[in-house]
């Protein structure tokens, strides 16, 4: 990964509210991504949200905000999730050790 990227977490969402651990969780991850953004790489992170009836449409239109803001990276999350404050970082680290193009990774849906 180059010194310096920007990473787009991207949200789609059809729902008038969040789940509470959804929201915890993403506040986490914002915060340790932060915090430990220099010793990672990355040099900025935003959060952007789509809101659509249909799942399609919500991706894509996160999949353009990556160009219009030239992130080099988009993390997509669904709002019924909850995952590990380093989860980012963890992905990030898969990349650049295997040079996935994609990286995937388990996650508890509001379910568990």
């Amino acid at each position: 990964m180059a010194t310096g990227s920007k990473v787009l977490i991207g949200i789609p969402c059809s729902y008038d509210v969040v789940y509470q651990k959804f929201a915890d969780s993403l506040l986490a991850l914002s915060l340790t991504t932060v915090l430990q953004k220099d010793k990672c790489g990355i040099n900025e992170l935003r959060i952007a949200w789509s809101i659509s009836p249909y799942l399609w449409d919500m991706r894509n239109n996160l999949a353009k905000e990556v160009f219009s803001w030239n992130a080099d990276y988009i993390f997509m999350l669904d709002v019924d999730m909850q995952f590990p404050a380093d989860v980012l970082l963890r992905a990030l680290s898969v990349h650049r050790q295997y040079k996935y193009d994609i990286v995937g990774v388990p996650y508890l849906n509001r379910a568990g």
